[in-house]
């Protein structure tokens, strides 16, 4: 999920799942270079400059730090 708006489906989708008495977890992924910039609005970045279908840039030690602070944030 990566906009506000996913969650009423997933909602329908989660509740059918605990009427089953069954549990179902949101896993948080980072798609790194492989994401495209439709989705985030950003142009991607991953740990290396190694290309991914023609991208991206090499992220930089603060840029980094900034994506794991962006995360943390997230979480809590």
């Amino acid at each position: 999920m990566y906009e506000d708006r996913q969650i009423a489906s997933h909602k329908v989708f989660t509740d059918r799942i605990h009427r089953a008495e069954a549990k179902v977890v949101c896993q948080l992924y980072h798609a790194g270079r492989r994401i495209s910039r439709a989705v985030t609005g950003q142009e991607p970045v991953g740990p290396s400059a190694m290309k991914f279908a023609g991208r991206p840039w090499e992220v930089s030690r603060e840029g980094g730090s900034a994506l794991v602070n962006a995360f943390l944030e997230y979480l809590l």
